[in-house]
């Protein structure tokens, strides 16, 4: 027998089959064998969005990668994704990514501009899991962190464990503050960037290298806690399910991760991203 999270997650796999159909939301639920009411209620609960929003953020991400991918005119690319008019489109587009398509096609992605992914089994899993605790904004004062840089890409296992083993190894004397890395992405689908773990400091002056120092910003930032193995799942919900809900937009595309030893229930890791108000 399938879980709720199951039989939700095989609703969004057809919704994904969908973008570019006329579905309704009727349809969706009738393929879960859920009534409209329940599926809607059941939905929202597992996802936190709406069937009909989620819809829509996945139809304005495909669009948004289509329009930086593509030479397709924005008025095809609106009725690609059932859009009624291109004016409808560029309105939603706006709400969702706080700029006009028209801009993003003459000028570029801005830094906070990224495409929206369908959620995985494991995003539900995360929401879903006992102890989640919804983010929260919170104000940082600026830090520099003094560590290594890492040389390999932020989902290499192997070199991640490596790089830790170094960092432990030449600041032993500085790691009774607890280990900060701070994830700086180079792409607008956040899948590849780099690592630089370290420990805070008060100043960055005497350090020896291969250490070298980074500073932290200040300013507002949107914070979750998480496991360790939960650390994408966390940041994805951050960026595709709980930003577009607020009046906030992000500011840079880097997170800062800091590690409690100890910590109760699992929760191991709190993740931020710096956001700006809209």
């Amino acid at each position: 027998m399938h879980t709720q999270i199951e039989i939700i997650h095989q609703a969004i796999e057809f919704i994904e089959s969908q973008l570019q159909s006329r579905v309704t939301i009727a349809q969706i639920a009738e393929h879960a064998g859920y009534s409209l009411f329940y599926f809607i209620r059941t939905f929202n609960k597992i996802t936190h969005q709406t069937p009909y929003d989620y819809l829509i953020t996945r139809r304005l991400g495909e669009a948004l990668k289509m329009l930086g991918e593509t030479d397709r005119r924005i008025t095809d690319i609106a009725l690609d994704f059932c859009f009624e008019t291109p004016e409808s489109f560029s309105r939603a587009f706006k709400r969702l990514f706080g700029v006009l398509p028209s801009l993003c096609r003459k000028e570029g992605l801005p830094e906070s501009v990224f495409p929206v992914s369908p959620k995985t089994l494991q995003d539900l899993q995360f929401i879903n899991r006992s102890g989640f605790i919804s983010p929260a904004v919170i104000e940082c004062e600026g830090k520099i962190i003094c560590g290594l840089p890492a040389e390999f890409d932020v989902d290499d296992a192997v070199g991640y464990l490596d790089h830790e083993k170094q960092l432990r190894t030449r600041m032993a004397s500085y790691l009774k503050a607890g280990i900060i890395t701070v994830r700086s992405y180079s792409d607008s689908r956040w899948q590849h960037g780099y690592p630089f773990s370290g420990c805070a400091v008060e100043k960055g002056e005497g350090i020896i290298p291969p250490l070298t120092v980074q500073r932290i910003p200040s300013g507002q930032y949107a914070r979750i806690f998480c496991r360790e193995a939960d650390r994408r799942a966390a940041l994805r919900y951050l960026l595709y399910t709980w930003l577009p809900k607020t009046d906030y937009k992000l500011k840079h595309r880097f997170t800062v991760e800091e590690t409690y030893a100890g910590a109760d229930s699992g929760m191991k890791r709190a993740l931020r991203i710096p956001i700006l108000k809209i």
